[in-house]
C-alpha cells in the first residue's frame, strides 16, 4: 500500500476505531488518535483532558458515531443537522409517525443525500 504525501491528524471516537478503513488509513500515513469515548467524564485537571482537548483542536478530521464536521463553508447545513440529531435521539415525530414512511434514519434514499463536499467550493 502506498502511502499519501498529504496527510492528515484524525481523531477516532468510540468503535469506529475497529473499521478496517481506519487501520487502512494509518497504514498510508495518516496520523490516527483513538479515543474510547468522548462522553466518559474525565475530571477536571487530569492530564487526559487537556491532550485529548488538544487532539480535538489540531484535528483535520474527527470521526465518531455522532460528529459532524462544520466550518464557514458548512453554516447553512447547521439547521438540517440539528433535524437530524433530534431524529437519531427522539425518531420520528409522532404526527409524522402515522403517515407512510418506509424510508430508515439510517439508510436514505439518494434523492434526500445531501453531498456537503460538492457544495460552495
Amino acid at each position: 500500500m502506498s502511502k499519501v504525501s498529504r496527510r492528515l491528524t484524525i481523531v477516532v471516537l468510540g468503535p469506529l476505531k475497529d473499521w478496517p478503513e481506519i487501520q487502512k488509513l494509518e497504514e498510508q500515513g495518516h496520523t490516527i488518535f483513538c479515543s474510547p469515548s468522548i462522553t466518559e467524564p474525565v475530571p477536571p485537571g487530569h492530564p487526559a483532558a487537556g491532550v485529548l482537548l488538544k487532539r480535538l483542536e489540531e484535528a483535520d478530521l474527527i470521526i465518531g458515531p455522532q460528529c459532524w464536521y462544520f466550518d464557514i463553508k458548512h453554516r447553512k447545513y447547521l439547521t438540517q443537522a440539528i433535524k437530524q440529531a433530534r431524529l437519531k435521539r427522539y425518531g420520528i415525530p409522532a404526527k409524522k409517525a402515522g403517515k407512510k414512511n418506509e424510508e430508515s434514519i439510517d439508510e436514505p434514499s439518494a434523492a434526500s443525500d445531501v453531498s456537503l463536499s460538492s457544495e460552495g467550493d
